[in-house]
């Protein structure tokens, strides 16, 4: 896997302590390493349209909608990497139907108003 796949680099993942973030406990014990059999969670690859990314957002939506055509996706994942940081976009993918069957959105917001600080927003969180 070439780094550049990604739209965010995978080891700010690593940078997080689950142990010290969360409050639930789990039988067997899930983390990010060990999310569950067959489960890996990463960020969002450039790819990952042919792994049902779309379909798993569009069957979110309380609405039709086509969604969009995989160039779109492409041009659009290059815009948002391109942000520099802005779009920290997680999946969840089971490898042994080499789908995404979770996604989560944090999206990074600089304000002008208040110069010291940012805005994270969770949006699209779907599993």
């Amino acid at each position: 896997m070439e780094e550049d796949d990604f739209i965010y680099p995978p080891d700010l993942l690593g940078s997080i302590d689950f142990e010290k973030e969360h409050v639930a406990t789990y039988d067997p014990q899930l983390s990010l390493p060990n999310p569950g059999p067959n489960l890996v969670v990463r960020p969002l690859r450039r790819s990952d349209y042919n792994k049902g990314y779309m379909d798993l957002l569009l069957s979110a939506l309380y609405v039709r909608d086509q969604g969009i055509t995989q160039k779109e996706f492409e041009d659009r994942f290059d815009r948002m990497k391109a942000s520099g940081g802005s779009y920290i976009i997680t999946v969840i993918e089971d490898t042994s139907t080499k789908k995404i069957v979770g996604n989560a959105v944090l999206h990074v917001e600089l304000k002008f108003l208040q110069p010291s600080v940012k805005f994270d927003g969770c949006d699209d969180h779907s599993v």
